[in-house]
């Protein structure tokens, strides 16, 4: 799947090794989307630039695309909303079986 055909309004998953945080798509650019903002304890999540950070994608066919090694950084949008801002990947995503990544 490519970028490109991502959806406004789709699920993705963040997953940091064993660790998932969910999220929506709210906003698509050609460099970027805007997800909304994950928080663990009322505090927004950072995720520093050598943790390895993998972004599942939700097709509206409950299919499940994965891009690995993304960047992910909280941003406050023009509007004053906060997002957490993921950098598109140039590559293809990945057909994903969460049953055979466990």
């Amino acid at each position: 799947m490519l970028t490109s055909e991502m959806k406004e309004g789709n699920k993705i998953s963040v997953v940091v090794g064993k660790f998932e945080l969910e999220s929506e798509i709210q906003i698509i650019r050609n460099e970027y989307i805007l997800v909304t903002i994950m928080l663990i304890d009322d505090k927004i999540v950072k995720f520093p630039s050598d943790l390895k950070v993998d972004m599942v994608y939700y097709g509206d066919d409950n299919s499940l695309f994965i891009w690995e090694n993304v960047a992910l950084s909280p941003v406050k949008f023009k509007d004053g909303r906060k997002y957490h801002k993921i950098e598109l990947p140039k590559t293809e995503g990945k057909r994903y079986n969460r049953r055979g990544n466990l």
